[in-house]
């Protein structure tokens, strides 16, 4: 039997980041069983592994914001998030490349800004993306969308890399 005990102990912020492992670690063994023909090769599936990294992101993001002492975000908005966690963090050797942060390419920089802020009002829909097949309006969600699992699994295995890499610096300054 598995409990809860193992985290009962844990700080708001080290929770954050076991739970922001064991979302990665996930989401890149139903990647690597999707591959190999163990999990189903479909888009829906395809969607349980990317919202297992969205969230796994999202925990990181609320790891760090919480490890410099700051209130942890109650949402999952990924730029939102990364915005905090540049602030807390600036120095370029904390520099995150996250997927689920939405690029404006072809626009101008006030393009950019309306589009932003734009998004900022529907700002948890990327979560929502991967979990729903409506938006919270009940209307389907506009465009097409593809997933390749090798692609994705090096990317979800670099992501995590980076993360153990970030939580060494995080740790020794915040120690």
């Amino acid at each position: 039997m598995i409990t809860s005990t193992e985290i009962t102990d844990y700080s708001e912020a080290d929770l954050h980041y076991v739970l922001c492992m064991a979302n990665m670690e996930g989401a890149q063994q139903l990647c690597r069983d999707m591959i190999n023909g163990g999990f189903s090769g479909s888009f829906s599936h395809a969607t349980v592994i990317m919202s297992l990294v969205h969230h796994g992101v999202e925990l990181f993001l609320k790891y760090a914001i919480c490890k410099a002492n700051k209130k942890t975000p109650n949402n999952h908005y990924i730029r939102g998030l990364l915005k905090e966690y540049d602030a807390a963090y600036p120095d370029e050797c904390f520099r995150l490349d996250l997927p689920f942060v939405t690029q404006f390419i072809g626009h101008t920089e006030e393009e950019v800004q309306k589009l932003v802020k734009n998004e900022e009002q529907y700002k948890n829909r990327t979560d929502q993306m991967g979990r729903y097949h409506c938006d919270q309006f009940g209307l389907s969600w506009e465009g097409f969308y593809a997933f390749i699992p090798v692609s994705f699994l090096t990317k979800a295995e670099s992501l995590t890399a980076r993360f153990l890499i970030l939580r060494s610096h995080i740790e020794s300054d915040n120690g």
